[in-house]
């Protein structure tokens, strides 16, 4: 039977899943990984109330009870994610380079760009692709319509291509030449958004001016100037109200859509790379080129600085839906969590291939990865309620003997395996080979 594995999301400081997932690991390691997750867990235990809560429901003995509470650290945090491993893979031919990934709004289809030249639209559902479109541009810009029905790309001559994802037709094309200081030109756009209510586009250039486009008429309604350095990164506020634009100078703008007035700057301190506003368009967090991820308060401009995870550049960030995480992929392989509210850090490693973009979905249980190779994957979290990944937990560190201090029979051990859901059972019987084991 094929086997399930979960990951557990490791401190930044952990090494324990930064060569391989856990059934690799030599059975000293494996130890010391289950002991950091029950450690995590437990984080909160010392509080007697809460410890005795876990121990009414688990019904273990005295003994075992002094050994967990041995294991408790209070530096860890009470918040935990697990997702599955190994993750979905979504597989390009051979001599496609995954460059971008953006999911669509309804959640049903994910975008992906890469350095062969094409874009291609993928059903979720299915894993399949749907549409391959010819002749895109190597830059790593991709926009859904807030319907999900359009999507957007830059081509390889340099026009933004608008095409019908339900059709695989093109079904609006925005031409190189706009309006510069006056005078009609050529420019070479960088990077693109849709305003979320889906009747313009702002369109980033390479020499720091940002176009409004109306998606209507096809007329510039305005341009933006602040930088005559390239626009890395566009981001509307979730109500439309603001625009953001990065530069490569470390500059941040934020103006006002309606009015065109410029309202805030940011300074990074480093080429911006990417941008991403919180749901409730309070805050807007950056990524830079030198691996930092910043989280601003737009009303008073305050910054705060995420513990250093990333060594290397940024390509991507996102909030999940309750705006306490920030997400990150990175060149140095590695996908970062931060709680921004505990500042607690959370890293899921993939060394072997650098990842080139990120993109949560919209009800933030999947996290779908670009890589520089030709591999599309989706980390998707699990559906375990917390209660029984505890009972589970305690399960395997039992029956795979990683630690024997707890001093737990077989007596104990199956009337906790009734008292779990039937998926939890699964879990135990596909991963651990449990009860039949013993």
């Amino acid at each position: 039977m094929k086997k399930l594995f979960i990951l557990l999301f490791c401190f930044s400081n952990l090494s324990v899943f930064s060569q391989a997932p856990i059934r690799s690991l030599s059975e000293q390691a494996a130890e010391q990984a289950v002991r950091e997750h029950l450690s995590r867990w437990l984080d909160d235990m010392k509080s007697p109330d809460k410890f005795e809560q876990l121990n009414a429901e688990l019904n273990l003995p005295e003994k075992v009870k002094s050994n967990i509470l041995k294991l408790i650290d209070t530096r860890y945090p009470s918040t935990i994610f697990l997702y599955t491993f190994p993750p979905q893979e979504l597989k390009m031919p051979p001599s496609y380079t995954a460059s971008t990934v953006a999911w669509s709004p309804d959640g049903k289809k994910i975008a992906s760009g890469s350095g062969n030249n094409n874009t291609t639209i993928w059903d979720v559902k299915t894993g399949s692709p749907k549409w391959i479109f010819k002749k895109s541009s190597r830059k790593k810009s991709l926009a859904w319509s807030p319907d999900s029905r359009k999507l957007a790309d830059i081509s390889a001559n340099n026009s933004i291509r608008i095409w019908d994802v339900e059709t695989g037709k093109i079904i609006d094309i925005l031409q190189e030449e706009y309006d510069v200081g006056g005078q009609p030109q050529a420019v070479s756009f960088s990077t693109m958004a849709f305003s979320p209510d889906g009747r313009r586009i702002a369109i980033g250039t390479s020499d720091g001016y940002i176009n409004l486009i109306n998606l209507k008429t096809k007329e510039q309604e305005h341009q933006f100037r602040a930088s005559r350095n390239a626009v890395i990164s566009i981001a509307w506020s979730p109500d439309g109200q603001n625009l953001a634009g990065g530069f490569f100078n470390g500059i941040v703008n934020i103006w006002n859509a309606t009015t065109r007035a410029k309202e805030k700057t940011l300074s990074v301190d480093r080429p911006v790379t990417s941008m991403a506003w919180s749901s409730d368009g309070k805050c807007l967090a950056i990524g830079n080129i030198n691996g930092e991820v910043t989280a601003w308060n737009i009303r008073t401009t305050r910054r705060k600085d995420l513990p250093a995870i990333n060594k290397s550049r940024v390509n991507s960030v996102a909030w999940s839906p309750d705006n306490r995480i920030i997400f990150s992929g990175s060149d140095d392989g590695i996908i970062s969590l931060w709680n921004i509210e505990t500042r607690n850090t959370y890293v899921l490693r993939n060394p072997s291939n650098k990842i080139t973009s990120l993109a949560l979905s919209p009800d933030g249980k999947t996290i779908a990865t670009a890589e520089d190779n030709n591999t599309i994957k989706l980390w998707m979290k699990t559906d375990y309620s917390d209660s029984d990944l505890k009972k589970a937990l305690l399960m395997i560190l039992i029956t795979t003997k990683k630690i024997n201090t707890f001093n737990i029979t077989t007596q104990h051990l199956i009337p906790l395996y009734n008292s779990l859901s039937e998926e939890a059972k699964q879990y135990l019987e596909k991963t651990y080979n449990f009860p039949e084991q013993i």
